[in-house]
């Protein structure tokens, strides 16, 4: 008992996130009618598929009948999960629910990260509590996508790295090298932070660099590229090709490209995507590790012959990473959607056709649209905080390696979302919602007391 009141908001909070996902779950299953769970959580990046394929002892292939192509577009890790989760659990029941409870423990995880860089405990339980409702994170938790088990292994990571710079045990940077490594074998994204992890590490250690952090930061490099190396090598081995992923040069093609493109021509993305693919390219999914060299080749230039659209893609993206909430997408997956759809990014049908922009608006508050409107206005002001409260925070603190780190790394996952172009969603900032939302949270409360003392003066004016 002692434990559970000292624990009370941690309890708390994982109860939270487990009620909200487990809700979620019932309505989704509702959703499709017959109650059939696979329907409402199997996702559409091929981890089901794949997965059965395992189960059935076919390998990893995502082909449906013999012979079985051995399969390389996404690293494997998330296939071995759900098929690992399913031989001890017998079903698909259990895979989910354990995803489920993964997903509700994460935000204490964050929490953990949270209290390395602010010693608040009400901004850490806030923080908890935003993480533990975060619609993107709820949806994401109830299918069989890579984003929640990528984010425990990559949050893991991190509290590895933070907890090292404070006390310098090499087994914890070591630590942080291998389940990086394993984050890396679910989602590719994550593969140069190594190199971000070092830069740090070299400056903070400029004015006193030692034998010992260079043998760290080896041992670091090592793990992190051993654990690696047995994909590395089975792709090298199947295709000829010695890498993690074609997804870059894949995303570049077939998803960047067809962005800029309908941008440049004012098609869109859909008639440009259907056109690279009808000229016998493959897009995600049917991709193989024998695309990813090649189509990054090809995409760089084409991107480059359309600068103008290229920058207005990435200030797209950038837009969109800190701002989308999740919201359509919470909604549309229980069949919860605006009768009129807007049919491109909000923000380029606000500058193409601002009146009529304002007019769909106006003919689609009165419904979901008006949630998805408070999702966004809210992330617009968290992003507004995060940005301020990042600022402050360093003007305040200085440069500490954990907070450079923390920042870096929210521009890094921005950088690398880019690539998807109008495919950009929230579940792209999933990973670093906690960086986010701390130092917005911490922006807050050095304005909310300056905003209390101005209204109070202007009431006296």
């Amino acid at each position: 008992m002692n434990w559970l009141r000292e624990h009370r908001w941690e309890v708390g909070i994982v109860v939270l996130a487990l009620i909200v996902r487990l809700l979620y779950l019932g309505i989704s299953i509702q959703t499709y009618g017959d109650g059939n769970l696979l329907t409402a959580v199997s996702g559409a990046d091929g981890y089901f598929t794949i997965s059965q394929n395992l189960i059935h002892g076919h390998g990893l292939t995502d082909s449906s009948t013999p012979p079985y192509a051995p399969y390389s577009f996404r690293p494997p890790l998330m296939h071995f999960f759900i098929a690992g989760a399913y031989y001890v659990f017998g079903n698909f029941w259990g895979v989910i629910l354990l995803q489920i409870l993964i997903g509700s423990f994460l935000p204490l995880l964050g929490m953990k990260l949270a209290s390395y860089l602010v010693e608040s405990k009400k901004l850490q339980r806030v923080a908890g509590v935003l993480l533990a409702i975060e619609p993107s994170a709820i949806l994401y938790s109830n299918m069989f996508y890579s984003e929640i088990f990528f984010i425990l292994l990559f949050l893991g990571s991190l509290w590895a790295l933070f907890a090292y710079f404070k006390d310098r045990r090499l087994s914890l940077f070591a630590l942080s090298a291998f389940l990086l490594g394993l984050a890396t074998l679910t989602r590719p994204t994550t593969q140069y932070i190594p190199l971000i992890v070092a830069a740090v590490v070299l400056w903070e250690s400029r004015a006193h660099l030692s034998r010992k952090t260079l043998i760290a930061l080896g041992t670091y490099a090592a793990i992190f590229l051993l654990t690696l190396a047995p994909w590395i090598y089975r792709n090298y081995a199947v295709f000829g090709v010695a890498g993690i992923s074609p997804q870059t040069g894949v995303a570049l093609r077939m998803v960047l490209l067809p962005t800029v493109l309908s941008i440049d021509k004012g098609t869109t993305f859909q008639s440009e995507y259907a056109a690279l693919e009808a000229s016998g390219l493959r897009g995600p999914n049917d991709a193989s590790m024998l695309d990813g060299a090649p189509y990054e080749r090809e995409a760089i230039p084409l991107l480059l012959a359309h600068p103008k659209a290229l920058v207005l893609s990435a200030l797209n993206s950038g837009w969109s990473f800190f701002v989308s909430d999740g919201t359509f997408d919470f909604l549309r997956h229980i069949e919860i959607r605006p009768a009129e759809m807007l049919g491109k990014p909000s923000m380029a049908a606000l500058f193409g056709d601002p009146a009529g922009f304002v007019s769909y608006f106006a003919r689609n508050l009165w419904g979901p649209l008006a949630f998805i409107l408070l999702g966004r206005l809210l992330w617009i002001g968290i992003t507004a905080a995060f940005l301020f409260g990042a600022w402050r925070y360093l003007r305040t603190y200085g440069a500490r390696p954990i907070a450079v780190l923390a920042f870096i790394i929210v521009l890094y996952m921005a950088a690398t979302a880019s690539i998807t172009g109008y495919g950009l969603t929230a579940r792209y900032r999933l990973p670093v919602n906690v960086f986010i939302l701390t130092f917005a949270l911490y922006g807050i409360t050095v304005l909310a007391p300056r905003i209390v003392a101005a209204t109070k003066r202007l009431r006296h004016v």
